[in-house]
C-alpha cells in the first residue's frame, strides 16, 4: 500500500477513477483505491478488525496528507474484486456471516487472500469456518457434504487450488487431505494449463502431491473398471492417506 497525492497531484487524474456506491460510506473517512475503484470507508473501524492497517494509521500521517476529494488516500495493489469483497466482509457484516450463512466461491477466495494478508483474524477464522464445510475432516461429513456446505462447489481446477493455497497460508491442515482430493479430480491438462497452478512455484510438494493423488485416482477408477465398485468413500481414503 502507498499513499498518493489526490486531487491536488498533477499525475493523478480522478475521473479514471469510479466510486464503489456500497463502499462510499458517508461517515467514511479514509479512502482506498484498487485498479480503478475507490472506496471511502471508516479508519478506525477497519483498524480494529485488520492488524496491518491498525498498525498503520497508528503512525502520524504525512503533512500534508494525501488526499482524494479532501479524503486521505492509500492505494492497495490488490484486485478491486477482492478488495471490494474483503471491504463488504467488514463494513457490511450480513455479507458474510459465519455459517450457516451462505456465500460464495469468488467471495470466500477474496476474504480468505485478503485476511491472511491483513491479519484481519475475526474474518479468518468465519473463512475457515465456511471452507471446513465443503471440505470436512470426517469421511461421514464427507459423503454428506452437499447438504451442510455454505458455498456451492468449485467448478474450475484454478478455484479449488486457490482454496488450497489459501488454507495451507492459513495453516488450516484439517482442510488439506480433502482438498487436495478435490484438487486431483479434474482433468490433467486443466491442471497443468491452468494460471493458478503454473505461479504457484512457491507449493512444489504441494503440486507434486496433486499429480500423485491425480494418478492414484485413475488407477482406482481403472481397478474399480474391472472389479465392483467399493465407493467414493474408499477412494477418498486412499485421497487422505495421500495427503498426509
Amino acid at each position: 500500500m502507498e499513499a498518493t497525492n489526490g486531487s491536488s497531484s498533477p499525475h493523478l487524474n480522478t475521473q479514471e477513477f469510479t466510486r464503489d456506491q456500497d463502499l462510499w460510506l458517508e461517515d467514511g473517512d479514509m479512502v482506498f483505491s484498487a485498479e480503478t475503484k475507490v472506496f471511502r470507508v471508516r479508519g478506525r473501524q477497519l483498524a480494529s478488525i485488520s492488524s496491518v492497517f491498525g498498525a498503520m494509521l497508528s503512525f502520524p500521517q504525512p503533512d500534508p496528507v494525501d488526499t482524494f476529494d479532501t479524503y486521505p488516500l492509500i492505494r492497495m495493489q490488490d484486485s478491486a474484486e477482492d478488495v471490494r469483497c474483503f471491504f463488504k466482509a467488514i463494513f457490511s457484516p450480513a455479507y458474510f456471516a459465519p455459517p450457516p450463512a451462505h456465500t460464495d466461491v469468488k467471495t470466500l477466495i477474496a476474504v480468505l487472500r485478503l485476511a491472511h494478508k491483513y491479519e484481519a483474524i475475526s474474518l479468518s477464522h468465519c473463512a475457515l469456518l465456511h471452507l471446513a464445510t465443503a471440505y470436512p475432516t470426517k469421511l461421514r461429513a464427507w459423503d454428506s457434504r452437499n447438504e451442510t456446505r455454505t458455498f456451492p462447489p468449485c467448478r474450475l481446477f484454478s478455484e479449488e487450488f486457490q482454496l488450497l493455497r489459501l488454507a495451507y497460508k492459513h495453516g488450516a491442515t484439517w482442510t488439506l487431505p480433502s482438498l487436495f482430493y478435490g484438487c486431483s479430480a479434474y482433468p490433467m491438462n486443466e491442471i497443468l494449463d491452468s494460471p493458478v497452478w503454473t505461479e504457484a512455484d512457491d507449493l512444489t510438494l504441494e503440486k507434486t502431491l496433486c499429480l500423485l493423488g491425480y494418478a492414484e485416482q485413475f488407477s482406482s477408477s481403472h481397478r474399480n473398471a474391472l472389479s465392483p465398485s467399493p465407493g467414493s468413500s474408499a477412494v477418498y481414503r486412499d485421497a487422505e492417506v495421500l495427503s498426509q
